[in-house]
């Protein structure tokens, strides 16, 4: 706000207890990955403070500053990572060790920049309040004392491994009714991998993010700047069973695992520009195999992708499970399709 020459000041007489000292707009956890990297909407935040990490140096922007990551707990139990820069980061680390370990803290972030769907980190705008004294606080420990009081036991990973789904299924479950942390069992059939904007990417080496560069450096958005980034799998895979098709994806170790081999030994055999954008032998094999994947929706918005490759012979398929899945085998003698390009529109039989 500024004032200058033309701005009018007029003083309120009356009744002035009625206008709040302090306006939040709360965002909720699940509803955060709509504003990753939009730093012209700052974000405000309020959770169970479960953690709080010890003050370090780092260098940013060729200065030293403090850095603080702490975490909150929202009551649906999702958990998100604040990074706290600078002054922010010292006082809020000194409020709460003069809290105390044992404290039930309930923190209001306002003013952040939204890293992830899972993680916030300061700006030169943002504040932070330890239990303040405003209804939507208010609210929150109340409630927060009526979970304490009556804990709900951890699912463990058994029990966070519901059962099998269809994919008729998987896309009519309510994200209401489930969480980032659950997983379900699918047997399905590879039916296309689409590789119109690659198969692999570059990423981290410690967290496995997509990073960005600049010539001769590497920087990861969370881990910061890296020497060596690796290349990481991500097929965009397209899967059927009796009941449907629907998209998933499959990353990393467990694309590798798929696959045979790592995502560098297939980029090595790279010569072509046009190669980046059509499948490799390898992966195009896959195409018609069936498989026991375990999904899990990470953002629960209903996009699943492939935790693990189960294997057979220790999650014995459910009834029906052979009729549910369309496994189609080549024609003796026939040809593997040639390999598709950016702009191919050939489906696969």
């Amino acid at each position: 706000m500024y004032i200058r020459r033309q701005t009018v000041v007029t003083e309120i007489e009356g009744d002035i207890d009625s206008i709040p000292l302090y306006s939040f707009e709360f965002v909720n956890f699940k509803d955060l990955r709509s504003r990753c990297g939009d730093n012209s909407l700052l974000t405000d935040v309020l959770g169970h403070v479960v953690g709080v990490g010890e003050l370090q140096e780092v260098t940013k922007r060729s200065r030293v500053i403090e850095i603080c990551n702490a975490s909150i707990r929202d009551l649906r139990g999702k958990v998100l990572g604040v990074t706290l820069y600078g002054d922010i980061a010292s006082g809020f680390a000194e409020d709460m060790a003069e809290k105390g370990k044992d404290a039930s803290v309930v923190a209001v972030f306002a003013g952040i920049s939204v890293d992830s769907s899972s993680s916030v980190c300061s700006t030169t705008s943002s504040e932070y309040y330890l239990d303040l004294e405003i209804p939507a606080v208010q609210e929150f420990h109340a409630n927060l004392r009526i979970q304490q009081a009556n804990p709900v036991p951890k699912k463990t990973p058994a029990q966070k491994l519901e059962s099998w789904r269809t994919i008729k299924q998987l896309k009519s479950l309510d994200p209401e009714e489930y969480d980032e942390d659950t997983t379900f069992l699918c047997r399905v059939s590879l039916i296309d991998i689409d590789c119109s904007n690659g198969w692999c990417y570059l990423g981290c080496d410690t967290c496995q993010k997509s990073m960005y560069g600049a010539p001769r450096k590497y920087k990861c958005a969370r881990c910061g700047p890296i020497k060596r980034p690796v290349q990481w799998y991500k097929l965009k895979a397209k899967v059927e069973d009796a009941t449907g098709t629907m998209d998933l994806i499959i990353f990393c170790e467990v694309a590798e695992e798929l696959v045979g081999v790592s995502a560098k030994e297939l980029v090595d055999n790279i010569e072509e520009d046009d190669e980046w954008y059509a499948l490799p032998e390898e992966i195009e094999d896959l195409i018609g195999s069936t498989h026991t994947f375990q999904v899990f929706d990470k953002y629960v918005n209903g996009s699943f992708a492939v935790r693990s490759i189960m294997d057979d012979a220790s999650v014995p398929p459910p009834a029906g499970a052979a009729s549910d899945c369309k496994e189609k085998a080549d024609p003796e003698g026939s040809q593997k399709p040639s390999k598709r390009l950016r702009g191919d529109d050939d489906s696969i039989n």
